[in-house]
Parts: C-alpha cells; sequence; structure tokens
C-alpha cells in the first residue's frame, strides 16, 4: 500500500464517495439481487492499495473476523481505468469523428505510472481537449462506458471470492490493508489459488453477459475487459515483477475469458480481428514509449 495519496485526488474524491454505495448497486443489478444477504453484508470503499487493482476481505490486519466483507479497490486503478478507456476511444473513433483519432501510446504509459506511482501528476490527461463540445460529450460518454464495464468486472470479482467462500484466499489479503507499501518482497508466485481466481474472473464475466442487451453489447464489454488484462500484462513488464503473487498471470486469465466467451456467446467470427487489434494496438502502445522506471 501506498502511504500518500494521487495529487489531485481532491477533486474527484466527492465522486468516489458516491461512486462506491452505486457499485454495491451495480453487483446486486448484475446478479440479480440473487445474493442480496452477502451484499448488504459487503461494504465497498476506494483505498491507495499499490500495486494490487482490488481485494476482499473479512478479516482485519491481525486476524479478527469482521461482521461482514470489505471489498477495497485502488484508488489509482480507477483514474488509470479513465487512461486506458481514452487511448481505445482515441484509437478507435472513425466516421464523422476521425479527424479526432490519436495514437494512444502516451496515455496507456500515463495509465501505467499512474497505476505503478500514483504521486504522478497526469491527472489532466483524462479530459478531451481541444474538440467541439459536441465530439467531447460523444468521446467522453464512450470513454465513461469503457471505464466502468471494466470497473465493474473488477468489482463483480471481488463479489465472486465472497458468493464462492474463498475464506482462505481473503484471510492472505489481510497484508494489503498494513500500513507501508507491499512490494511482493519475500513473496513468490503461488498457483495455489489460480482456479479460485478463474472462477472469480467467469462469475464477474457471466454476469456482466447475461445483463447485455445483445451479442454485440456483450461481445463490446468484453472487449474492455480484454484491455484490462493486456494492460495488467505490461504493467508487470514495467514493474519486473508480478502485482499479485496470489494471481494467474494476467494473459492466461484473458485466454481463459476468451474460451469462455467463444462458446458462451455467438458472435466470434465477427470480433475476432478486433481481440487481434487490442493484441497488437497494446503491443506498440508499450513498445514504443516505455516510461522511466
Amino acid at each position: 500500500m501506498y502511504s500518500h495519496h494521487l495529487s489531485d485526488t481532491d477533486v474527484f474524491s466527492p465522486h468516489l464517495d458516491l461512486l462506491a454505495p452505486s457499485l454495491i448497486e451495480d453487483i446486486g443489478h448484475y446478479t440479480n439481487n440473487q445474493y442480496d444477504a452477502r451484499l448488504k453484508q459487503t461494504v465497498l470503499t476506494f483505498l491507495p492499495t499499490g500495486w494490487v487493482d482490488g481485494f476482499c476481505l473479512n478479516q482485519d490486519e491481525f486476524g479478527n473476523q469482521l461482521d461482514g466483507y470489505v471489498i477495497g479497490i485502488n484508488e489509482g486503478l480507477y483514474f488509470s481505468l479513465q487512461f486506458i478507456a481514452k487511448a481505445y476511444v482515441l484509437e478507435s473513433v472513425q466516421g464523422d469523428f476521425a479527424q479526432y483519432r490519436r495514437n494512444g501510446g502516451a496515455l496507456y504509459h500515463d495509465a501505467i505510472r499512474l497505476f505503478s506511482d500514483p504521486s504522478a501528476n497526469t491527472l489532466s490527461n483524462i479530459f478531451f481537449e481541444d474538440v467541439p463540445a459536441e465530439v467531447d460529450g460523444a468521446l467522453s460518454g464512450a470513454q465513461s462506458s469503457i471505464a466502468m464495464i471494466i470497473l465493474q468486472f473488477i468489482v463483480l470479482h471481488e463479489f465472486g471470492h465472497i458468493v464462492n467462500d474463498d475464506l482462505e484466499l481473503m484471510g492472505l489479503y489481510k497484508i494489503h490493508v498494513a500500513p507501508t507499501r507491499h512490494d511482493n518482497e519475500g513473496y513468490e508466485p503461488n498457483n495455489t489459488y489460480w482456479e479460485s481466481e478463474y472462477k472469480a474472473d467467469e462469475f464477474a464475466l457471466l454476469s456482466i453477459c447475461q445483463k447485455a442487451k445483445n451479442d454485440i453489447s456483450a461481445w463490446a464489454n468484453f472487449m474492455g475487459i480484454y484491455l484490462l488484462f493486456r494492460w495488467f500484462a505490461d504493467i508487470e513488464k514495467h514493474l519486473g515483477k508480478t502485482l499479485s503473487e496470489f494471481h494467474p498471470p494476467p494473459l492466461k486469465r484473458a485466454d481463459k475469458l476468451k474460451a469462455l466467451m467463444r462458446p458462451t456467446i455467438p458472435g466470434w467470427e465477427n470480433v475476432q480481428d478486433e481481440v487481434e487489434r487490442i493484441d497488437n494496438m497494446t503491443h506498440v502502445w508499450y513498445t514504443s514509449a516505455e516510461p522511466d522506471k
């Protein structure tokens, strides 16, 4: 955990305070309130959690059992998602907005830099500037939709651990509420809990897909989630270490979700080019101008 906060979060803190209860409501929506009793026992909060995007706990750092569950989301993650969503939007605009198409590499590296160092003062780059108001509205709306579906996936993943009674794994994550930053020192990658992570990913993805208006929307949501794991993989390259010793490598998780989607949601033949484009695009973004470590 980082001991300091984002330099510009005072501007966004009220939004994060409102976003937390909204995300709890989103869990209920996506799960058809099937787990209402557990959801009522769950508190969601944004925290400076270092290199962990999110986690859930059922005990405090001293091992004392909580009355319910806490889902912690990295506050830096929320802002980083705005960057990768903006990068994706700017690389994808076409038609009437084609003139505003831009390379997203710099924004992608802003996201990596901000996630790995929350003191990075880059938040002003989140917004679309020097575009007409109507264009700003359209691009910002697309950015927000992508960032939100990714964030909802992460929150649903954590709630999936609660639904699946991954209590032992929750106990291990109490290390992340310690008062000092966790650098993975003394920890080695551990595949003991990989199956639990895959199941939580599956729970989150299927919850989102079953609420999609149609197959096209389901695949569009998947693209944002797939982009997330490509970005996680590049953060690990940048840091030279794993983001979490308990999770499978990001690209393994992405491949698992892709394998889940193909037989579940029709239309793979129509979207596989977009998956390949994300692969190629993120590779170019990362290798074009890697930020200083």
